[in-house]
């Protein structure tokens, strides 16, 4: 027998388009590196960021292979 799930992860219409509303239509963040409602400094800020795999960050240990 397959079991019902009891909650329901997704969000109807009505609650996005609520919280939508519910946002502020400016951020004023002082511990932010950029302005967040500056396109140009959201874009130039981003624009220097490294995409880091999995196990391949500096600080994580490389994966070690099992031995045979």
């Amino acid at each position: 027998m397959k079991r019902e799930n009891i909650s329901n992860p997704y969000f109807t219409q009505e609650q996005i388009d609520a919280a939508i509303a519910a946002a502020p239509d400016h951020v004023d963040d002082p511990d932010s590196p950029y302005d967040p409602n500056n396109e140009a400094e959201v874009e130039a800020y981003w624009s220097r960021a490294t995409l880091t795999f999995p196990g391949k960050h500096p600080h994580q240990r490389p994966f070690r292979k099992a031995k045979k």
